[in-house]
């Protein structure tokens, strides 16, 4: 059997006085102290989430920081054309950067649970070479397009296209550094990384703004990026230990599985626009049908009921590295609890806080946003139960899909969500913001549930393959 990843430790069995206690709680208490009891790490696990979400929080401040210096310092056309053309850039950084890291983590990662150390070397190598031409060739096109495009959309400066996608090439190779953070256990590094690197942009992109305004901003940005992507290489180089003897075996190996990476790139590619573009075209179809006033309206509900997703964002990412070495070690019974306790946690806590959500839901929106601003009470409600079940107690789903391979699945279910909320969006929830919040919650719903159904299924496959394993 392989070795594993002696950072995230293996379950312990439960016996005695705690197995029988255990047979008689209730079902949310019996698995939240299964958790405890069999040693899968709840106080580390804490400080990880806690270390993520305090990287997270340093992430946000340094980003609103960094948009109020350049927001201060050119002019409101200016600020507006930088921000028309961020919202594609971004998206398209988005889902390219995202490809390189689930097949980082489905390869890269893999082999370094496995102790396969070799192999992994030779795998990254082979990926960071893949990567770059991926991203190079990505950059042309885009950069191509969009300064095509310019003129249609009425863009003054089509530069700012070609400069802000230099940000996709100076990131080649980083989503294998990030990869190999997650599968190492280094979560608590990972995140003073990315703290570092966020106070890093700040002060590139800032210092570039003030110097030469959105052109040093830029700059900064892809200095920035290219900065990150050379320092997390050389740091996780070190846990990547060469191994002379198997070298080449392993990289005769890397080539052969290089082969399946153009088919799981394009699900991932897929995967991910098709989430970026469900979480934007209720906003759309709503503005165009309803009038700008009940986007805006809609626009303030939906951005206060993705809260809890954000919240639990940092504990599901610190389960990654726990749940990687527990399926890849067949083990299905702490892949379960690994999944469920923390959902049961966040549906106990959710349970506690609904009733006072409900009660002064207009009540603080009115406060806070104004008196015009009240009637978005019900569509955030509406939103929030939907976010609740596919953004936050399922936020494990798209690092499973990568780890458990089941990219084609994982796509199903994003096309699935984008598609009941876009034909419900458009014969049902246009004419106002609290029809388009119900048909958004139902097709979360709709998601939640199909990707409960995907995992369940292969968690089944899972303890057989484990059974088979143990009895051989």
């Amino acid at each position: 059997r392989a070795r594993l990843n002696p950072a995230v430790p293996l379950p312990m069995p439960v016996r005695g006085a705690h197995a029988n206690s255990d047979a008689r709680a209730s079902h949310p208490r019996r698995v939240l102290r299964a958790w405890l009891d069999r040693g899968l790490g709840a106080r580390e696990l804490a400080r990880d989430g806690v270390a993520l979400a305090v990287g997270s929080l340093v992430g946000a401040v340094m980003q609103t920081a960094l948009q109020v210096v350049v927001a201060r310092q050119t002019t409101l056309a200016d600020f507006g054309a930088l921000a028309t053309v961020m919202v594609w850039t971004n998206a398209l950084e988005m889902v390219t950067t995202a490809r390189s890291g689930e097949l980082a983590l489905q390869t890269v990662g893999r082999d370094l649970v496995l102790s396969d150390t070799a192999r992994a070397r030779a795998t990254a190598v082979a990926l960071e070479r893949h990567e770059r031409h991926v991203y190079g060739a990505v950059y042309l096109a885009a950069a191509a397009i969009g300064w095509l495009m310019a003129g249609p959309l009425g863009l003054r400066q089509p530069w700012y296209v070609a400069g802000l996608l230099l940000s996709l090439p100076a990131q080649a190779g980083y989503g294998v550094s990030k990869a190999v953070f997650i599968a190492s256990g280094r979560v608590r590094e990972q995140a003073r990384f990315e703290a570092a690197f966020w106070a890093a942009t700040f002060v590139c992109g800032a210092g570039g703004t003030l110097a030469a305004g959105i052109p040093g901003y830029i700059a900064g940005l892809v200095v920035a990026n290219a900065f990150k992507s050379w320092l997390a290489r050389r740091r996780t180089s070190a846990l990547l230990p060469r191994d002379v003897r198997d070298a080449e075996a392993a990289r005769h190996l890397a080539e052969r599985e290089a082969a399946g990476w153009g088919a799981f790139g394009w699900h991932s590619l897929v995967r991910n626009g098709l989430n970026y573009l469900a979480g934007q075209v209720d906003l759309l179809i709503l503005s165009a049908f309803a009038g700008l006033e009940a986007a805006a309206v809609y626009k303030v509900a939906k951005a206060l009921a993705t809260m809890p997703a954000r919240a639990s964002g940092p504990l599901w990412a610190a389960v990654r590295p726990r749940l990687l070495t527990a399926w890849h070690a067949a083990d299905a019974r702490r892949v379960r609890d690994l999944v469920h306790a923390p959902t049961v946690a966040m549906a106990m806590a959710l349970v506690v806080a609904a009733v006072p959500t409900v009660w002064f839901a207009g009540d603080v929106l009115a406060a806070v946003y104004g008196p015009r601003y009240a009637a978005a009470a019900t569509p955030f409600l509406w939103l929030l139960a939907g976010t609740l079940c596919f953004h936050t107690i399922t936020g494990w789903f798209g690092f499973w899909v990568v780890v458990a391979e089941q990219a084609g699945g994982g796509t199903l279910v994003s096309a699935v969500y984008l598609g009941s909320a876009a034909l419900g969006g458009l014969f049902i929830g246009r004419g106002s913001p609290v029809h388009m919040a119900a048909v958004v919650a139902a097709a979360a719903v709709l998601a939640s549930v199909g990707a409960w159904g995907l995992f369940l299924r292969h968690l089944r496959r899972l303890g057989a393959a484990g059974a088979g394993r143990s009895g051989g």
